[in-house]
């Protein structure tokens, strides 16, 4: 055990400090408490900071899978969009309100060259390229 000193001078048994606090739920937007468990709805431990440690250093080779710790992070839905280049792309949007337009642009679809049309509506027969 290391020793710690507070600014005035005294002694500070920090692995006892933490110990009694290890349930209290962390400042800021991490959602964990002060033993670094993830923390879901009403302050539930989803996963330890065992479990997480474990799957980051898991080397189960081709059995691996990726999985998303936070569930705030889970996609809610994906739709096809056209930007304003003409490319399609993929909007996807995930449980905490966030939208991530994703992927490359993908090929334009062709348009034929727009037909010529008189002041009713009606086509000339007539095309412009």
């Amino acid at each position: 055990m290391s020793r710690h000193q507070t600014a005035k001078g005294r002694e500070f048994n920090m692995q006892a400090f933490a110990g009694a606090r290890g349930n209290t739920t962390a400042v800021g937007n991490t959602f964990r408490n002060a033993q670094g468990d993830l923390l879901g709805p009403g302050g539930k431990v989803i996963a330890t900071a065992q479990q997480i440690t474990n799957k980051v250093y898991d080397t189960g080779g081709a059995q691996t899978k990726t999985v998303k710790i936070n569930p705030m992070e889970q996609e809610i839905s994906r739709k096809e969009v056209v930007g304003a280049d003409g490319a399609t792309r993929w909007e996807v949007t995930y449980a905490d309100g966030s939208v991530e337009i994703v992927g490359e642009p993908m090929a334009a679809p062709a348009t034929a060259a727009p037909a010529s049309v008189d002041i009713d509506g009606k086509q000339t027969g007539k095309f412009e390229l």
